[in-house]
C-alpha cells in the first residue's frame, strides 16, 4: 500500500517517537511504503525551533529523531506530480484547506492513502465522498505486521 504522510504525522513522531505514530513511522509496515511531498521538509524546517524547545531536544538530538523520522520516507518534489493531480486536490481542498493541496495532490497522483490526523481534512474529504485518507486506528487495522496488542491509541 502507498501510503502519503502530511507534516503533523511526522510532528507527531518527532514530538513523542514512542508512541504508536512514531513507531510505525520510524519502523515501517511490511507492503506499505511512505511518500511525502516536498513541502514537508520546509514545514519541518519552519517549525524546527518550536518542535525542538517543545520536546526539550538540543540540535543534534532533533537532527537524529528528523533522520529516524524521514529514513522510511520517500520525499517527491512538489514539481513532479501531475498538474491533473493538483488540480484535482485544488478543487478538493479549497473549501476544507487549502494548505493540504500538496498532500491531496500526491496521494491522487500515486492512488495513494494519506495518513493524517487531520480531522478537518479527513471529514472534509468523507463529506465529498472520497476515501483518501486513513488515520492510525485505520492503519492499525489492516496493518497484519504490527502486534496490535503493544499499540494504544488516546
Amino acid at each position: 500500500m502507498k501510503i502519503v504522510i502530511d507534516t503533523n504525522i511526522v510532528f507527531s513522531a518527532l514530538l513523542n517517537p514512542c508512541n504508536i505514530i512514531g513507531k510505525i513511522l520510524i519502523n515501517g509496515i511490511k507492503s506499505s511504503v511512505f511518500y511525502s511531498v516536498s513541502k514537508l521538509e520546509y514545514e519541518l524546517n519552519k517549525h524546527k525551533d518550536k518542535l525542538k524547545n517543545y520536546a526539550g531536544y538540543n540540535e543534534s538530538e532533533y537532527n537524529k529523531l528528523l533522520k529516524l523520522s524521514l529514513k522510511n520516507v520517500h520525499i517527491i518534489d512538489n514539481k513532479d506530480i501531475s498538474q491533473k493531480s493538483i488540480d484535482f486536490a485544488f478543487e478538493t481542498t479549497k473549501d476544507i484547506d487549502i494548505e493540504d493541496v500538496l498532500f491531496v495532490s500526491l496521494t491522487h497522483y500515486l492512488d495513494a492513502k494519506l495518513w493524517t490526523g487531520d480531522k478537518k481534512l479527513i471529514n472534509g474529504l468523507r463529506n465529498k465522498g472520497l476515501e483518501l485518507t486513513i488515520t492510525t486506528a485505520e492503519l492499525l487495522q489492516i496493518s497484519e505486521d504490527l502486534d496490535n496488542e503493544h499499540y494504544f491509541i488516546n
